[in-house]
């Protein structure tokens, strides 16, 4: 991406998009750093710069998207007047503006991904191709984004210590049988356009089992749970229900990336014994680093 200019590629943007969401995710951890070390000085210098930054990202974001110095224009003109805005009227300006950028960067994000997938029509099985791939992406991300939520909450709540966030978890059980609706409804649609519910001539046997399993462990299921009054009065129970939602749209990128992906003439791939050690591995390490962050860093505020 730093050497190879294209923004007409969609992994050239899917890529940058990788790369701006970190600095923003890492740009809005710095102060816990500061705060933990006494580093007053450079948290008055990052409160005076950080804003500008922020600015610039989505300025040059924008660019990378549109290649129109119009639209670049506005943007950067916008934020600038979004800025002292924020700046008087909101507390945590600087938060609340670079949690908007992170937040048009993410969308960004899950939308070029989806269209990376459109390039593979005759690759991709039926059950899962679809023009508005963009869209269900999108939707999918956002249905994950608030069952990720409930579990992360929950596990860090049980691991060191503290109460959940009532009011913010009444919300997002509220807003999450709505989400799922709308994901079932994109999902359905694009599956009537791509096969007219002939899923047997669309897709293999292991395509089609891994079809039900991920729409109705992942999908169905949890919306029905979440209509019931006990489940969602239950944390421990929507736990649960978050949990089926993220093995839903896990498997679901795994049948969109390797599953759904059957051709005839092409070797079928399965990850070998070290690909799978060295990815739960990773995985390892994020889980160790968020564990050991968390406590000796102010992440999380405390709900006695």
């Amino acid at each position: 991406v730093f050497f190879f200019w294209n923004p007409n590629s969609v992994m050239f943007l899917v890529g940058w998009c990788v790369i701006l969401q970190a600095i923003v995710i890492f740009t809005m951890l710095a102060p816990m750093v500061f705060e933990k070390f006494g580093l007053s000085d450079i948290q008055k210098a990052y409160d005076k710069i950080v804003p500008w930054v922020g600015i610039l990202l989505i300025t040059f974001f924008v660019f990378l998207f549109s290649e129109k110095f119009m639209w670049t224009g506005l943007t950067l003109v916008l934020f600038i007047i979004l800025w002292f805005v924020f700046k008087t009227l909101v507390k945590n300006s600087i938060l609340l503006l670079l949690a908007i950028i992170g937040i048009i960067i993410s969308v960004s994000h899950q939308t070029a991904l989806g269209a990376l997938f459109t390039l593979i029509p005759e690759k991709l099985s039926g059950l899962w191709y679809s023009p508005m791939m963009q869209i269900n992406f999108l939707v999918s991300a956002f249905t994950l984004g608030l069952a990720m939520i409930i579990f992360e909450s929950t596990l860090s709540a049980k691991t060191f210590g503290f109460g959940l966030e009532s009011n913010l978890l009444s919300g997002i059980r509220n807003a999450l049988p709505w989400a799922l609706l709308l994901t079932i409804i994109i999902r359905f649609y694009s599956l009537n356009e791509q096969t007219g519910f002939n899923l047997g001539e669309a897709a293999s046997g292991t395509q089609v089992f891994s079809f039900w399993l991920e729409v109705i462990i992942g999908l169905i299921l949890p919306f029905i749970l979440l209509l019931l009054p006990g489940i969602k009065k239950s944390a421990n129970s929507v736990f649960i229900v978050a949990c089926m939602i993220l093995f839903g749209v896990m498997l679901n990128r795994m049948n969109v990336t390797w599953i759904g992906i059957d051709v005839v003439g092409y070797k079928s791939y399965f990850p070998v014994i070290s690909e799978i050690f060295i990815t739960v591995g990773i995985f390892s390490i994020g889980l160790l680093l968020f564990y050991n962050i968390s406590r000796f860093f102010p992440i999380f505020i405390r709900h006695d």
